[in-house]
């Protein structure tokens, strides 16, 4: 049991946050021991609110913190008392919120953090259970780690969970491992769940190559049309990363193979003629549809609305109309007046025989104008005619709630321009979508617009948003934005809890400095809590300068452990 303060090994992961945004040299031994000591040994208090504010250590804990003048104490001192409370009493910090600090909500979530990456080590069940009940942040991640090590336990919790969200992540991560093993058991826990939501990426992925004909048969034997469906764009996404060509070769002929082939490729994000070098050879109908459903970078919206598709990819004229629609969909969210003026210049999708589609494509980008306003509008709606008309605003995916009245592209620029957003509630309702046309503005911004987005950083841990915080930091350090130097680290840590390769990216396509430093900080933090050698391998794939402040947080974790 951790009856005080020494940073056992099983909590290095939230150990290294604060050696995350130290200094980039080694410090002295005098100095790690007068940071140990911080919090001297203590009596722990009784856990009910009361007490615990009577406790003279917790009241000494919390006028450091309160009283601290620079970022890094105060995150230290934080950390330092999370670290003094005994293992055993973990859970009723948590479920007490004893810790609580209005005028700081960053370092509340801190606090949280630490004590539940403590909690993931000391009980994951309870952990997990914990978790649900705070909202799920951090679930997932978690599941993940406890699965690798206990699949059937996690399983076990699924049946006793009576949240559809928290029990279908229970059984994307149960299955996941057990997929490596026992395949025929998971299809028929799929089989009893067809009509629960359980995520199928990742579990048919772990079938391997060698198990897709088993999972093939078992989706094409009649059940729920949306398990089915998922199950086969699951297979596609899987083996198209494998074998691409023998993928898209299969897709082709079958029935549903413009939803095969759109979902299997939703993550190319390419240019119209990078997109063609690749799925080219396909029949017009088809090739349409793959292209009308590919991912439209912010960047890339123009080359997509101005391509010659029919003649250079052989579509006709209604078809070539339908694939630049969806592009102009998009920029409605991102530049309305520029989608307006495409609009006038190459006009709208044919009706064709189905109104409702016609209505519901044109509705979807009717958001955007609406949340303009204006003359915009206005010109829009002479556009649509008798078609604007009772237009209804359709969520751009099913259970999205409708951002209004602010468009992501309009809420970025007020949060740059003024720091703040008519629209309080903006973020927390952004679809996927909605997030990616966020993050595509970004680069607008010059670099003091950048820093007006400290605070909305601050009050959030990220949690869904954690993309568009990432997205804000890179940009921030490519324009040399002043940022709260922890979130570097601190995104880092999480992006690496999610997707290692994914944080890596993000940390590598900054620039040299301070932020992309503090990145690989975080990075490597999580990277040596799931393993030494793993840390080690990764590092080796590192330029010289990253690897050398990957170094020092394996440096500084070495030095502390040494000197228990």
């Amino acid at each position: 049991m951790n009856k005080a303060i020494p940073l056992s090994a099983a909590f290095v992961a939230s150990a290294a946050i604060s050696w995350m945004v130290a200094s980039p040299s080694a410090p002295s031994p005098e100095r790690r021991k007068a940071d140990a000591s911080a919090i001297p040994p203590r009596t722990p208090p009784k856990l009910t609110r009361a007490q615990a504010d009577a406790d003279p250590a917790y009241q000494g804990a919390l006028d450091r913190i309160r009283s601290a003048t620079t970022t890094k104490d105060r995150l230290q001192f934080t950390y330092d008392l999370a670290h003094s409370i005994p293992d055993e009493d973990v859970e009723k910090w948590l479920s007490g919120n004893l810790f609580r600090e209005d005028g700081y909500p960053a370092l509340v979530a801190f606090f949280r953090s630490i004590l539940f990456g403590r909690y993931s080590a000391i009980d994951p069940g309870k952990c997990a259970v914990a978790m649900t009940k705070a909202g799920g942040i951090g679930l997932r991640p978690h599941l993940k780690r406890w699965a690798a090590t206990d699949y059937p336990a996690v399983l076990a919790l699924a049946a006793q969970t009576s949240d559809r969200n928290h029990r279908s992540f229970m059984l994307e991560a149960g299955l996941c491992e057990q997929a490596k093993t026992d395949p025929a058991a998971v299809l028929a826990t799929l089989e009893r769940e067809k009509d629960a939501y359980v995520p199928l990426d990742d579990i048919i992925a772990a079938f391997g190559a060698s198990n897709r004909g088993m999972v093939l048969d078992w989706a094409d034997h009649p059940r729920q049309e949306m398990q089915r469906s998922s199950a086969r764009k699951a297979v596609t996404g899987a083996w198209m990363k494998e074998d691409f060509n023998a993928a898209l070769s299969w897709a082709e002929q079958q029935e549903d193979a413009g939803s095969l082939l759109a979902y299997g490729l939703r993550y190319e994000e390419l240019t119209p003629s990078g997109f063609l070098g690749k799925v080219g050879t396909l029949p017009p109908e088809l090739l349409q549809t793959v292209l009308s459903g590919a991912t439209k970078r912010g960047e890339y919206l123009d080359d997509w609305i101005s391509y010659d598709y029919e003649g250079k990819a052989g579509l006709s004229a209604a078809q070539a109309k339908m694939v630049r629609f969806t592009a102009m969909q998009r920029l409605a969210f991102v530049d309305t007046r520029k989608a307006l003026e495409a609009v006038k210049l190459h006009g709208l999708p044919d009706r064709g025989g189905e109104p409702w589609r016609f209505r519901s494509m044109v509705g979807e980008m009717n958001r955007g104008f609406e949340a303009m306003g204006g003359e915009v509008l206005e010109e829009w709606r002479k556009i649509l005619g008798e078609d604007a008309e009772g237009m209804v605003r359709v969520p751009s995916s099913e259970g999205a709630p409708l951002n209004s009245p602010v468009p992501p592209a309009d809420a970025i620029r007020q949060m740059g321009e003024a720091g703040k957003v008519s629209d309080t509630g903006f973020i927390t309702r952004w679809s996927r979508e909605e997030m990616a046309q966020a993050i595509d503005t970004l680069p607008s911004l010059t670099a003091s617009q950048l820093e007006n987005f400290n605070d909305l950083l601050d009050r959030s841990n990220g949690g869904a948003a954690l993309e568009f915080h990432a997205a804000v930091l890179a940009e921030a350090a490519k324009k040399k934005a002043a940022f709260n130097e922890f979130k570097y680290a601190d995104v880092g840590f999480r992006l690496a809890q999610r997707n290692p390769s994914t944080a890596t990216r993000w940390a590598l396509q900054m620039p040299e400095g301070d932020g992309r430093d503090l990145a690989i900080r975080g990075i490597t933090a999580h990277m040596h809590a799931d393993g030494p050698e793993v840390a080690e391998q990764w590092m080796a794939g590192l330029e010289p300068a990253d690897r050398k402040a990957a170094e020092q947080v394996i440096h500084h974790i070495r030095t502390v452990h040494a000197n228990d």
